[in-house]
């Protein structure tokens, strides 16, 4: 895995401004009292990572006032990854990170909007060896990113531990489901899921399209089926080589027909044979041109017929949902989760009394408006599609009709050629002559209905083929993840028992009242076998979890965990002071043993005023302080200049 490493942190701004000195391998402690900018620190550094951070809004109902009364700031990160130096420099207010090396200055997206394939995100896990993979969860999916990644590398200031992860930077239940979470240790830890995840993803990718292949194939058959009447089933060589037969046929009788027709006879007033012949040859033309417009057309609506169909499925998965909600209702905001009864709930309160702005409380309780206008919307597409493929119809009935008329000229004109040829008195055979005619007709009209037959028959092989690569495609990739589950899993599993030797040796060594622990099939923690345990062991039990996955990082190549941790503050929950330097204790121990195998590895860590192991002071790297010693200093002002009558002099002329 590849070594993050932070080098030095720079905020300014016009009225405030901080620059940390550069910090080392191993361990960076910065102390300070509550209120003087540890937990600042830390976000400065997640912000400048692509995080979001609340209290850099303006419009946060607990914003920092310095950061976001300031104007013209930035935060600016110098790392390292493998040793290699990049700087990376992101606006307070912005959702972009300007990145510089050696060789280049880019400046990349950090959310991934439309026609936005590759962003920040993309960029720092590609220099970590983490492939963006996406993870599908019921009908939603969404790509993994740094910042989902950094929920087991930035130890923040909790209010409940317990959780082991770092809270979402915004409430969703797709990406704070279990699924996630499990994604995301699976790949930092795991040596194979990375690869199991990607090919999972193209799986699914596989799967939609052979699906749609099918569809594609079916609904073009029974369009088909309304415009052909083949006499008998021929794929499109053999079609090919009737065309190539009759064509060959046309050929000679057309030979055969000129050969009569080389001494024609004095023609009577007003008979032009010859220029009645070239319009018949071009109104025949035109039929068969016409005949292969009206193959693409039925290929446009059998297109449309399809759209159609998927949006029609999506409006009735829609109805059923607005069906279920209105009918069952059994989740609102003034429903306890447990018991399912009513509560009398205080606005701008949750149902445990916790404060909750009521826009966000009711996120996902949706109404039949929201629900019906969802319907609306796709409702209209149908309208939509319906439209297009009317339009389509009506040209293609335009065709037909165009067809049509032009088949009746040429029988005109065939008609005006025989009547002038009966009224000639000829010594041409006029029975070979007509009979000639009348086959080379026949030929021709058979030409342009094979036409059509084999334009059909080829849209139809290229459907077929289509499903068939599709099939295969789907097949060997569920093949390959059948092979990577495998491995995976058996990885896994033996990582999971490593992590949690690890983890046990940790806690045991650091908690008197522990006497083992694990963590369980979806990678959370097991203290002394499920037992209750008292709150203040949440600090340790979270912030040993860090620490195991760094150790892991240090004697295993395959871990993909960036050998860094931010940790902000970790004494919460009433832990006391023995079990937090034991803990503290513990991650030092971590990172010595790695250097000793030459593994380097860094942890940033702020806490407050001596609460660490005092064998740690060499490490501390500043000491901030109430009023005047706070992270963010007030920059000096610059001084007016003072008003005066009196010229000011620039020095003396030459």
């Amino acid at each position: 895995m590849a070594y993050l490493a932070i080098r030095r942190l720079t905020y300014e701004g016009k009225n405030y401004s901080y620059e940390s000195p550069v910090f080392g391998d191993g361990l960076n402690i910065l102390e300070g009292p509550n209120g003087t900018g540890k937990s600042t620190f830390a976000n400065l550094i997640y912000f400048c990572l692509g995080g979001s951070v609340d209290e850099f809004k303006a419009n946060s109902n607990e914003r920092h006032e310095e950061i976001t009364s300031d104007e013209n700031n930035y935060v600016q990160l110098l790392i390292t990854i493998d040793g290699r130096p990049y700087t990376l420099k992101r606006l307070i207010g912005t959702n972009d990170v300007a990145v510089l090396d050696d060789d280049e200055s880019k400046i990349f997206p950090i959310t991934r909007g439309e026609g936005r394939q590759f962003v920040f995100s993309d960029w720092l896990l590609g220099k970590l060896g983490i492939e963006p993979v996406s993870i599908n969860y019921g009908l939603h999916s969404g790509k993994l990113n740094i910042t989902d990644f950094m929920r087991l590398i930035y130890h923040d200031q909790a209010p409940d531990p317990s959780g082991i992860f770092k809270a979402v930077d915004k409430e969703s239940y797709v990406t704070d489901s279990q699924v996630f979470r499990e994604a995301i240790f699976e790949i930092l830890v795991g040596k194979s899921y990375q690869d199991y995840y990607s090919e999972l993803a193209a799986l699914r990718d596989a799967e939609r399209d052979r699906s749609a292949a099918a569809k594609a194939l079916e609904l073009f058959k029974t369009m088909a089926s309304d415009f052909s009447t083949p006499e008998e089933e021929l794929n499109a060589i053999f079609l090919n080589k009737k065309l190539e037969e009759l064509r060959d046929q046309q050929s000679k009788l057309l030979n055969f027909r000129r050969e009569l027709a080389k001494a024609p006879p004095p023609q009577a007033p007003g008979v032009d044979l010859p220029a009645w012949q070239r319009e018949l040859l071009a109104t025949q033309i035109k039929i068969s041109g016409l005949a292969r417009n009206e193959a693409s057309l039925l290929e446009e609506v059998s297109r449309l017929e399809q759209l159609k169909s998927e949006l029609v499925a999506e409006s009735t998965q829609l109805s059923k949902m607005m069906f279920a909600h209105e009918e069952l209702k059994l989740f609102s905001s003034n429903t306890c989760p447990y018991c399912l009864k009513d509560v009398q709930r205080t606005p701008n309160k949750c149902v445990c009394g916790s404060d909750v702005g009521e826009a966000d409380y009711e996120k996902f309780f949706y109404d039949s408006a929201e629900y019906l206008s969802i319907l609306k919307s796709r409702q209209k597409n149908v309208q939509t599609v319906d439209l297009a493929a009317g339009s389509v119809r009506d040209e293609l009935a335009s065709l037909r009709a165009e067809k049509q008329a032009i088949a009746s000229e040429a029988l005109r004109i065939e008609r005006m050629i025989a009547s002038a040829v009966d009224e000639t008195d000829s010594k041409i055979n006029l029975q070979q002559f007509e009979e000639a005619e009348e086959r080379l007709s026949s030929v021709r009209k058979r030409i342009g209905e094979l036409e059509q037959e084999f334009e059909i028959v080829t849209r139809k092989e290229k459907l077929q083929n289509e499903l068939n690569t599709a099939k295969i495609k789907h097949e060997k990739i569920g093949y390959r993840v059948a092979e990577l589950a495998a491995a995976a899993r058996a990885d896994i599993q033996a990582k999971r028992i490593t992590f949690s030797n690890i983890y046990s040796r940790m806690m045991v060594n650091t908690l008197q009242d522990c006497d083992s622990a694990s963590i369980n099939d979806g990678y959370m923690p097991i203290v002394n076998g499920g037992k209750y345990t008292e709150k203040s062991l949440a600090v340790p039990r979270r912030l040993l979890y860090y620490a195991t996955l760094l150790e892991m990082s240090l004697t295993d190549d395959s871990v993909k965990f960036p050998r860094f941790l931010l940790i902000d503050t970790p004494e919460t929950s009433g832990i006391d002071a023995e079990n937090l330097n034991a803990s503290i204790t513990r991650l030092v121990e971590v990172i010595e043993n790695g250097e000793k195998a030459g593994k380097a590895c860094q942890v940033i860590f702020t806490t407050g005023i001596g609460k660490r192991p005092e064998t740690t002071m060499p490490f501390v790297f500043a000491v901030l302080s109430k009023p005047d010693g706070r992270l963010l200093r007030p920059k000096p002002k610059t001084p007016e200049p003072p008003e005066t009558d009196q010229p000011v002099l620039e020095g003396p002329s030459v």
